[in-house]
């Protein structure tokens, strides 16, 4: 039981008319505590009073106090305290704040269908795709998909539609103080949004994925989707529908119907463990933990992410040798000496693919998969571009010869000694490192200028004499590479170059409306996807209306049809190595080296950080960001 104390204070001198005239100031609190048989402690306060009146100031302690005032006494009763609780408080939890240096900070844009870098939200952990993709085990060589937004899923017997039941219950970040909840109407009605093919107008960064892969989706009874296919593809869920590449994600429908497409341009909210506080392009990205999140991918371990723009590598490198920045990514020269520094690694990465491509070879007159027409603007000034073969052969086989010249003049290990610290290695067609087993020696582009001549020449450019456009974005790396590409050939060939660093935002329109005749780096799906993964959609018509690599060439489209409707492993091999065959006799795009891509952690101030899966190499590499642990 609960002892109980009484405490008594006095209040000396004056009448009633005076109490009622003046207050009572508390002018001195003398607390005292005994312990009683060990658990109980009475409390035992006395208030000296010098000044009385109607009103008295008490401080209260324990659960009940009674006052009764009699005259000029008045008795204080209260509930002793139990001993336990006259501990000292445990400290309050330090808030914790993880700063990322990253080379770039995009765009902020809620609405999908305007969402250039829809991805860069779901690997911030603002939005969230369908599922994330996890490995099936340690060893890291099979993915599988985990529901997030979506419970369960089937695909129907006949694969021409799956169907995704939606978690109940998940809310939206608040927008005003309001929280919407998530349904299936918001989830048909993002993709729908972000789909070219649905929508027009959208220039979302996987509006040609979704539009070759999904009609429009449908709400079914039961919190249900309906995803149709256009051509069902094995690879459909962990490819569009996961966190793995570029992640597409779910907005809320009812917040659009409120402030319409252009008035949620600038209200980026999801259901992620991160909301945005604020976002600054070119700037800094500052994120706070979403106390009320469903979970699906970890509860938020942090309270703060600040993602800043530090174009410069070497500032990246400094700041986080200093201590300005818990993570960031670095450029592989600067590797050795900070992990010799003690600097470690992330425990998940990608291996990002330097790869040219060379744009504006329009060589389909309709869509493989429509079959309506393809409005094209052939630029025969630049040497490297033709239309068809079947159009102007003579034409196609000179462009044909010029890339494949280009190719064989470009000192690839030198290049990754000199700018990659020797790590990784060559690559001749993007998808395909050197140095994995069954890469074919026919696929190879040795260094050789004389053959390099002797192909310009037959393309009809004996003395080389031609300027050729590469756009670079801000990227430092990117530029050093094609400045030692073009004085190369510059050397060899007597052929210039002119780089462009237009943002990606400028640039990207021209890629997506198919007016680009610059050479830029693209490489496929990269080599971060299994070999049976369908060939030859970012090269071919299949990808009209969204992102690609410069090219649409009917084989390859051919190609990705077949792999995307088969499931026997003989015959997928097969099929990729056709596409890695062609890659390399039409050499629409030529590789140059393949290079590991981690974040480096200041292990000073991080603890631990979950990550996910990497295919695409968004955000520097990065996701999972809400699970960082600092120390």
């Amino acid at each position: 039981m609960l002892a109980i104390g009484a405490m008594i204070a006095t209040v000396a001198c004056g009448g009633a008319d005076d109490a009622a005239a003046e207050p009572v100031i508390i002018r001195e609190t003398v607390i005292v505590t005994e312990q009683v048989k060990g658990d109980d402690v009475i409390v035992r306060e006395t208030v000296i009073v010098t000044e009385k009146g109607e009103t008295l100031i008490v401080k209260e302690k324990g659960d009940t106090i009674t006052i009764t005032e009699k005259g000029d006494t008045i008795t204080i009763t209260e509930t002793a305290v139990p001993i336990s609780t006259l501990a000292p408080a445990a400290p309050a939890a330090v808030y914790s704040r993880v700063d990322i240096a990253v080379q770039d900070i995009r765009f902020a844009i809620g609405t999908p269908r305007f969402s250039r870098q829809d991805s860069y939200n779901a690997k911030a952990g603002i939005a969230e795709p369908l599922v994330m993709a996890v490995w099936t085990d340690d060893t890291k060589t099979e993915l599988v998909a985990k529901p997030l937004l979506a419970k369960s899923w089937s695909v129907s017997p006949d694969l021409t539609f799956a169907e995704f039941v939606i978690e109940e219950g998940i809310k939206f970040h608040p927008y005003n103080g309001v929280s919407y909840e998530m349904t299936a109407e918001d989830v048909a009605w993002s993709y729908n949004d972000a789909n070219s093919a649905v929508q027009p107008e959208s220039v979302h960064d996987t509006a040609g994925d979704l539009a070759a892969n999904f009609k429009e989706m449908e709400v079914r009874a039961g919190n249900v989707v309906k995803v149709p296919f256009v051509v069902f593809s094995s690879h459909f869920l962990l490819r569009n529908l996961s966190s793995f590449w570029e992640a597409p994600s779910v907005k809320s429908k009812q917040l659009f119907d409120e402030l319409g497409a252009e008035g949620m341009r600038d209200v980026l909210i999801g259901t992620g463990p991160l909301i945005v506080e604020s976002w600054v392009r070119n700037g800094t990205l500052v994120l706070l933990a979403n106390e009320d999140y469903h979970g699906g991918s970890g509860m938020p371990t942090i309270d703060e992410v600040r993602v800043i723009e530090v174009t410069e590598n070497s500032v990246r490198a400094a700041m986080l040798e200093t201590g300005q920045v818990g993570i960031a990514n670095i450029a592989l020269t600067d590797f050795e000496f900070l992990l010799s520094k003690g600097f470690t690694l992330a425990e998940e990465g990608f291996r990002g693919v330097s790869a040219y491509a060379f744009g504006g070879n329009w060589w389909e007159d309709t869509s493989i998969v429509t079959g309506q027409p393809l409005e094209r603007t052939i630029d025969l000034s630049k040497p490297w571009i033709s239309g068809s073969k079947e159009s102007d052969p003579e034409r196609w086989e000179s462009a044909r010869l010029v890339r494949q010249a280009l190719g064989h003049d470009i000192k690839r290990e030198d290049i990754l000694t000199a700018l990659f610290a020797g790590q990784g290695s060559v690559n001749y067609v993007p998808g395909w490192d050197a140095d994995v087993p069954g890469h074919k020696d026919e696929w190879v582009y040795p260094y050789d200028p004389v053959e390099a001549k002797r192909l310009l020449a037959l393309a009809g450019y004996p003395d080389g004499g031609f300027t050729v456009d590469i756009w670079v974005g801000p990227s430092d790396t990117n530029a050093q590479l094609a400045e030692a590409i073009g004085g190369q050939w510059n050397a060899d060939l007597n052929i210039d170059i002119s780089i462009d660093k237009q943002v990606y935002g400028t640039y990207r329109p021209t890629i997506i409306n198919r007016s680009t005749t610059k050479v830029w780096g693209c490489g496929t799906d990269g080599v971060n996807v299994p070999l049976t993964w369908p060939k030859g959609f970012l090269v071919s018509s299949i990808s009209a209306g969204g992102f690609m690599c410069g090219t649409e060439h009917r084989t390859f489209g051919q190609i990705y049809l077949d792999m995307a409707g088969s499931t026997d492993p003989d015959e997928l091999t097969q099929s990729a190595m056709d596409f890695f065959d062609e890659m390399r006799y039409v050499a629409p795009q030529v590789g140059i080296v393949s290079t590991p891509r981690f974040p480096l952690i200041n292990p000073a101030l991080v603890e631990s950080w979950e990550m996910l899966p990497e295919g695409k190499g968004v955000l520097g590499g990065m996701n999972n960001l809400h699970r960082i642990t600092l120390k």
